[in-house]
């Protein structure tokens, strides 16, 4: 059977004029050896594990599946993995995984997708914006994890393990050129420095000096932005039982996505605020909001690997420093119909803020030897972190003079937690998981707000009502256990079955924006009941991967601005049901099909007291009021993703050809409580050839994205004068040559 069906997908690939080359160029020894879909090795358990016999719902991209895929940055991986989304806004980016994330407007508010690079938790979301190099493979991990990784990770965990440096010499180097004068380049450099010490570096970069659009107001182009990064790893081995490892790292990035075009005509739904200008990537402001965001740190990962047991701590420090600018000119009183050039001067507001972010944590873990029958890890993981405001100015230009609202603010997190986990066989081909962790979370705030007159614009004087002192609750104290257990059978030799209860909770925090007096949010809690099989056919070369889930939510985050800030509430009850499906196919050795998708119920069953914009169209403004949505779609929710991809080998006489393609489909996410701004469908098409020749020394690689020029959106934000998008990006296109020496 399965050699028929590799027969039909070869001759329907040779009609398309490839597949000769392919059947010719393959020898006799290699078809032999080939045995289907290779195992995919992951760690969502904490110990290393082939990803078919998790009892878990994780999509593994090795370092070949996310060249091919054309993954470079995490933005990508929204085109790979159904369920998964990004909301970039503010220079950051905020993971969503089966319709669970939230849209922050600061570092101190951790996403409850959580996101791990080498094993180390990685609050600041300004890392997702950052480009991906010396991967080994990213693991994502869907549903709660908050046994064996904690609080906020009701959504999932987005892993990415870096490669281990290698005492034979080697150096990787790419460079890159693409359509709106962009420039990259990349550099993999590792070898061994003694006989039991190896290091590597790797640094990558991209400058973007041609924008998508053009500033009418200025005349100068908008939506470019530059990276780079630069990490290295070092691993010392003085014995079989001993690894010590040292990573240390440096990011910087410029990105200018801000939510600065008005919606009010591009899409039909809005009919209320000011009129957009221009194209749908052009602006009109003063200047383009901008966004500088840095990430450095450093870590230590200690490995002893003792008769009884496997002992690993990890220790990291991390800073995450941002500046941004931020200029909104659509403050009342504003035109009705396209603003004409000399509007805004006299009567404009702009953003200046200085965020900071310093976080360490530690986390001591021990794990069962791969020879035990009943497999189980234990630990402790400890947080400390400071972020907030180091200034925050907000100047309005008014015809009177200068005013400037400024305002200092910071919250402090102590947070201790201790997990077990354990898999025991309770019948021959039936195991039992239980698992446990109990979380202690003490957050406090303090700052204020002050603000100058118009007489004095150099004295600033507190504004009643804003500081730390006024907040009613300026520290408090949570606690709270999670639970998981699991049950797997094993069906046939190759197909798995499985059933999961879990509960996880969002950790409480504070809302900062302008002050300090509010009280913190409620965390967010969640029952989560899961049902999945894992099954490998005709000789492992058809995989099919399949789950149903129901998640009972309590006071999920839902967001929206007024009076010129971010208003973050609790909604009170909340129910997510969805399928999750994932099927890859490879009937010859050089040919993969990959496809899956999502379907997703998100609603609102009880939430009475939402924030509601209602037009006023005789004012061109929204008011807000209190309203009950009980019923609709959960903010930032898409019902419907799919994916679906193709990889082709060719080797001939001159070399080795690759062909890559790949569609998506989205639905259109919901970025309100009221269904008020609603992305419209879209789907994407990237694709890409390549040519290596056999010596494997270089190659040559032509790329492309977003192929049918889609117009959509990163991020919608919703206000009283005006609603705001966040272009995402247009057709880009490229070419990208790399060197290999080893």
């Amino acid at each position: 059977m399965s050699r028929y069906v590799g027969l039909v997908m070869a001759s329907v690939v040779t009609t398309l004029g490839f597949g000769s080359h392919t059947v010719s160029a393959q020898s006799k020894d290699e078809a032999e050896s080939f045995n289907g879909l290779e195992t995919v090795v992951v760690t969502s358990q904490k110990r290393s594990e082939d990803s078919q016999k998790v009892a878990l719902t994780v999509t593994a991209l090795d370092a070949s599946a996310l060249e091919s895929r054309q993954i470079e940055t995490v933005s990508d991986l929204a085109q790979a993995v159904p369920g998964f989304q990004i909301q970039k806004i503010s220079g950051a980016a905020y993971p969503f995984l089966r319709g669970l994330g939230l849209q922050s407007s600061g570092p101190w508010q951790e996403a409850p997708v959580s996101t791990y690079i080498d094993g180390v938790y990685y609050v600041n979301p300004t890392i997702n914006q950052s480009i991906l190099n010396n991967l080994e493979r990213i693991e994502v991990i869907k549903g709660p994890q908050g046994t064996l990784f904690g609080r906020n990770a009701t959504g999932g965990v987005v892993s990415y393990v870096t490669k281990d440096p290698t005492h034979e010499p080697r150096l990787d180097v790419a460079l890159g050129y693409g359509n709106y004068d962009t420039w990259s380049g990349s550099l993999y450099g590792t070898t061994g420095i003694t006989e039991n010490l190896a290091a590597d570096i790797a640094l990558v970069g991209e400058d973007q000096r041609e924008g998508w659009g053009k500033d009418l107001y200025t005349g100068k182009d908008v939506h470019t932005s530059y990276k780079y990064s630069v990490r290295s790893k070092w691993v010392w081995t003085p014995n079989d039982r001993t690894k010590l490892t040292w990573i240390s790292d440096y990011g910087r990035a410029v990105s200018a996505e801000s939510g600065n075009g008005s919606v009010r005509g591009v899409y039909d739904f809005v009919q209320v605020g000011p009129r957009h200008v221009g194209g749908f990537y052009d602006t009109y402001l003063p200047n383009e909001p901008t966004n500088l965001s840095t990430q450095y740190g450093t870590s230590v990962n200690l490995q002893l690997d003792w008769d009884w047991t496997t002992f690993t701590s990890i220790s990291a420090l991390r800073r995450a420093p941002e500046e941004l600018d931020g200029p909104d000119p659509f403050d009342v009183p504003f035109l009705v119909n396209t603003p004409q050039v000399g509007q805004i001067d006299g009567l404009r507001t702009s953003n200046l803020g200085y965020k900071f972010n310093k976080t360490f944590t530690q986390e001591f873990q021990i794990t069962s030897p791969e020879s035990s029958t009943i497999r189980w890890v234990g630990g402790v993981f400890l947080l400390f972190d400071n972020s907030g405001y180091y200034e925050k100015n907000d100047y309005r230009l008014t015809s009177a003079g200068l005013r400037n609202r400024r305002s200092r603010t910071k919250q402090e997190t102590e947070s201790y937690s201790a997990f077990a986990e354990a898999t025991a066989p309770v019948f021959e081909d039936t195991r039992l998981t239980l698992g446990v962790r109990y979380t202690r979370d003490h957050r406090s705030v303090e700052g204020y707000g002050s603000q100058n007159t118009i007489a004095n614009p150099n004295v600033y004087v507190i504004t009643p009502g804003t500081t730390g002192a006024d907040n009613p609750v300026p520290s408090d104290t949570w606690s709270k256990p999670t639970y998981k257990v699991s049950v797997e059978h094993d069906v046939a030799e190759d197909t798995l079955a499985y059933f999961t209860f879990s509960t996880g909770f969002q950790s409480a925090f504070y809302s900062i924006t302008n002050d300090a007096n509010r009280p913190p949010l409620e965390p967010v809690t969640l029952k989560a009941y899961e049902i999945g099989m894992k099954s490998d056919f005709f000789g492992h070369t058809l995989r099919l991967n399949a789950s149903a889930f129901l998640y009972d939510l309590s006071n999920v985050i839902v967001s929206a601005f007024a009076n010129g800030s971010q208003n973050q509430r609790n909604a009170a009850e909340s129910r997510i049901k969805g399928i999750d499906m994932d099927l890859t196919y490879r009937p010859i050795r050089d040919l993969t099909f990959s496809a899956g998708f999502q379907i997703l119920d998100p609603k609102y069953t009880e939430y009475r007291n939402a924030l509601v914009y209602v037009p006023v169209p005789a004012q061109n403004i929204y008011t807000i009021t209190s309203g009950d949505v009980s019923g609709e779609q959960l903010q930032w929710s898409e019902k419907f993703m799919g994916t679906a991809s193709v990889n082709y080998v060719i080797p001939m006489s001159a070399g080795e050809f690759s062909l890559n393609a790949a569609y998506t489909y989205h639905s259109g996410t919901h970025y309100d409580t009221q269904d008020l701004n609603t992305q419209d469908p879209y789907s994407l098409i990237n694709a890409s050839i390549g040519w290596a020749p056999f010596h494997d020394k270089w190659d040559v690689r032509l790329w492309g994205k977003n192929l049918a020029d889609k117009q959509y959106v990163s991020a919608f934000q919703s206000g009283t004068t005006v609603m705001k998008y966040t272009p995402a990006e247009p057709r880009t296109y490229g070419v990208r040559f790399a060197y290999y020496w080893k």
